[in-house]
């Protein structure tokens, strides 16, 4: 049985979860295959707060994850 620690807080918790290599492989090989090339990748700037160059959605992997 795989481990994970739960936190409470007064009205949100949340869990902890090691993932294993071979279940972060599918997301790792969408990521590189958008770093290979950005222009194919669809950004995602306009919904996250912050300023990072280089910010894509996840579509191929997502419901993986």
């Amino acid at each position: 049985m795989r481990e994970y620690n739960w936190q409470q807080f007064n009205n949100f918790g949340y869990i902890t979860y090691k993932f294993t290599d071979e279940e972060l492989k599918p997301l790792w090989d969408e990521v590189k295959e958008i770093q290979d090339n950005f222009s194919k990748a669809i950004t995602y700037n306009h919904q996250l707060a912050g300023h990072l160059k280089h910010e894509y959605e996840i579509i191929k992997s997502k419901n993986h994850v």
